[in-house]
């Protein structure tokens, strides 16, 4: 899998979670990561990370892409945190996961 298709996959299924996700206006490989910009946190947040069920997963916690038992990626949620921040109006919330790249 090439880190464009990864990309690519990784992207729709970030915009299946939530209706405003950024990676750039285009697929950048020199992009480090994507974001999310949302209004209600914490039930985005929730729906990204999804109900964390390992045989039917909702969000990208032990989410896999790839066909019957071959997985392409996988992903496994590593850290959920609060972000400090000066603003009063936003919150912010990191989600950290390890993806696993099959070739």
């Amino acid at each position: 899998m090439s880190l464009t298709n990864f990309i690519t996959a990784f992207y729709t299924k970030l915009n299946t979670l939530a209706d405003r996700v950024f990676y750039g206006e285009f697929i950048d490989p020199s992009t480090k990561i994507p974001y999310v910009y949302f209004n209600n946190v914490d039930s985005i947040v929730d729906a990204i990370d999804g109900d964390g069920d390992i045989n039917n997963p909702t969000g990208l916690n032990y989410y896999h892409y790839g066909s019957g038992s071959k997985p392409t990626f996988r992903c496994f949620r590593l850290t959920r945190l609060s972000i400090p921040t000066d603003d009063e109006i936003r919150v912010r919330k990191q989600l950290r996961y390890r993806v696993r790249v099959y070739l």
